[in-house]
C-alpha cells in the first residue's frame, strides 16, 4: 500500500522544452557574452551606438508626443526634453568612441559612489549578512577606482568587457536555473 502511494500513475514525461530550450539559449548568451567580453572594443562602440538609436528614437518620439498635446495642454517642458534627448543621442551615434568615454567615466563614478555606499553601511548598520554587503562594496570600489586610473584609454575596453560580462553572467544564470528546475521536476516526479 505504501509502495501504491509513493508511485504517480498520472506523471507527465519531462518535456526537453521545459528546461532545454531556456538551457540552450542560456548556453547562446553564455558564448555571444564571452565574444562580446573578448571583443570588448567593438561591443562598446556597438552599446554606444545602439544606446545612442534608442535615445533619438526616444527624444523624437518625445518631441511628437508634446506637439499633438500642445493644443489640450501647453508641454514646452517636454518639447524641450525631447529635443534635448534626440541630441544627446545624435551626440552617441556621430561620436561613439566620445560616448564611450563619457559611458564609462559614468560607470565608473557609479562603482565608486556604490561602493562607498555599501562599505559605510554595512559597517554602520551591522545587520545579518553585512560581511557580504561589505565585501561588494569593496569589490565595486576597486573596480571604480580601476576605471579612472586607465581613462581615457581604458574607455575602449571597461565598457565592452561590462556588457560582455553581464550577457555571459546571464547566460550562466539561465542554466543553471533550468538545470535546476529540471533536477527539481524529476525529483516531485518520483514522489
Amino acid at each position: 500500500m505504501a509502495e501504491m502511494m509513493r508511485e504517480n500513475p498520472v506523471r507527465e514525461p519531462l518535456r526537453s522544452s521545459a528546461w532545454g530550450v531556456p538551457f540552450v539559449l542560456g548556453l547562446i548568451l553564455l558564448a555571444l557574452g564571452i565574444g562580446a567580453a573578448v571583443f570588448s572594443s567593438l561591443t562598446g562602440i556597438a552599446s554606444t551606438l545602439l544606446f545612442g538609436t534608442v535615445l533619438v528614437i526616444a527624444g523624437v518620439l518625445e518631441v511628437i508626443g508634446s506637439l499633438r498635446d500642445r493644443l489640450r495642454h501647453p508641454s514646452l517642458l517636454l518639447l524641450l526634453g525631447g529635443i534635448f534627448t534626440t541630441l544627446v543621442g545624435l551626440f552617441f551615434v556621430f561620436r561613439p568612441l566620445m560616448g564611450m568615454g563619457l559611458l564609462t567615466l559614468l560607470l565608473g563614478a557609479y562603482f565608486v559612489v556604490a561602493g562607498l555606499f555599501s562599505t559605510i553601511t554595512s559597517i554602520m548598520d551591522r545587520y545579518a549578512g553585512w560581511a557580504f554587503d561589505f565585501a561588494y562594496g569593496l569589490v565595486a570600489l576597486a573596480l571604480g577606482i580601476m576605471v579612472f586610473r586607465s581613462l581615457p584609454v581604458g574607455s575602449l575596453i571597461w565598457l565592452g568587457l561590462f556588457v560582455g560580462v553581464e550577457i555571459a553572467a546571464r547566460g550562466l544564470t539561465l542554466m543553471v536555473a533550468s538545470l535546476e528546475g529540471r533536477r527539481l521536476y524529476r525529483s516531485r516526479a518520483i514522489v
